[in-house]
């Protein structure tokens, strides 16, 4: 049983308990491949074999992964690059039918709207699930009297990359003389509240099986650092509806700000996170049970 773990970049963490997980449910033969079009990334070296791939946009991006897949009997692939799971999601009928491999991901569909940040607003409510108020940054800009505090964000954006709390007049001026293009920003909502990290997992039917909870105590550069870990209790009803509603496949990571009751979600990544591993030395084990779950799936197969 083979693994590759794509885009890998600096995610040693990921590696290390994907290979421990692959070797204590299945056998020390199987192995986990790492690819990234850096051979030079940190994570490479904790796999067992490294492939230098393309970039996920390149044109020649899906006849590479499909040759990796064939050529290493690779049974998974899980992606750590929320924009490479677009590309990876092309290639799932084939993958799934003719080499009978899974992917950890979400539909096409849903994934282009959670990765724009505006569209991601508009799912969320469509669906009837709390979010922020949100608009397009022209449509914001047509406002003449501004409300402060409220945040400014990217429209293709990750970790705190092109977040900014704009909290009086200063910062707005700041703002506007140091980013030129403002189409690629949009407007939301300053939410006061306590900040929390959701992962959400599902099984490879798309079911929902667990949900990791952390409250955020010290964040830097857009990853939890330190977090409290608590009972899933109070966020089980939307991660319900998240899990339904994304229908994804793996593990999802959420940051969401919870105001008296009401929990609002500010953003969703389809990817394991970097708060996860805080989870993980809690006592979860979110590698091994998706290894596990595959070789269920596995013996389920022979005994039909």
């Amino acid at each position: 049983m083979n693994i590759l773990i794509t885009n890998v970049g600096n995610k040693n963490f990921l590696v290390k308990e994907f290979k421990k997980s692959l070797s204590k449910v299945f056998s020390k033969n199987s192995k986990v491949y790492a690819s990234d079009n850096n051979l030079n990334a940190s994570a490479i070296k904790f796999s067992d074999f490294a492939i230098k791939s393309p970039k996920y946009d390149k044109i020649n991006f899906g006849k590479w992964l499909i040759n990796v897949v064939e050529t290493k009997k690779i049974k998974l692939i899980i992606p750590t690059n929320s924009y490479e799971i677009e590309h990876i999601e092309k290639k799932r009928t084939l993958l799934e039918k003719r080499y009978n491999c899974k992917v950890l991901g979400t539909p096409i569909k849903n994934i282009k709207r959670i990765n724009n940040k505006l569209k991601l607003y508009t799912f969320l409510k469509k669906n009837k699930i709390k979010t922020p108020n949100s608009r397009s940054f022209s449509t914001f800009l047509k406002k003449k009297v501004k409300k402060f505090p409220f945040v400014i964000k990217k429209v293709y954006g990750q970790s705190s990359d092109g977040v900014f709390i704009i909290k009086k007049t200063r910062d707005w001026k700041n703002f506007q003389g140091y980013k030129k293009n403002n189409q690629k920003y949009f407007y939301q909502d300053y939410i006061k509240g306590n900040e929390y990290g959701i992962d959400i997992i599902n099984d490879y039917k798309r079911k929902l099986i667990g949900v990791l909870v952390r409250k955020k105590i010290v964040m830097k550069n857009g990853e939890t650092k330190k977090a409290k870990i608590l009972s899933s209790k109070a966020f089980l009803q939307v991660a319900k509806k998240i899990s339904k509603t994304v229908n994804h496949i793996g593990l999802i990571d959420i940051d969401a700000i919870k105001k008296n009751k009401d929990i609002f979600i500010i953003d969703i990544n389809c990817r394991f996170g970097g708060g996860y591993k805080l989870s993980h030395a809690a006592g979860s084990n979110i590698p091994e049970l998706l290894v596990k779950l595959l070789k269920i799936q596995k013996h389920s197969k022979k005994n039909n």
